[in-house]
């Protein structure tokens, strides 16, 4: 059995707030158009802004999974 390796010290929640979203945030986050289709940045490795991998479906995708 593979031994837990800890290189950092567990992180701490100090806050956590909930909300529900307003009507112009909704329309705002409902869709976007996936122009690019570049996974990753090639010098930082990010996702590509309006990529298939865009930051903004990871929202999308949590309110889906709930």
């Amino acid at each position: 059995m593979k031994e837990t390796v800890s290189h950092q010290a567990p992180k701490v929640i100090k806050k956590l707030q909930f909300s529900l979203l307003n009507a112009q945030d909704t329309v705002k986050i409902s869709e976007f158009e996936v122009t690019h289709r570049d996974l990753y940045t090639p010098i930082d490795r990010l996702p590509v802004k309006d990529g298939v991998l865009d930051r903004r479906l990871v929202r999308c995708m949590a309110a889906y999974d709930a």
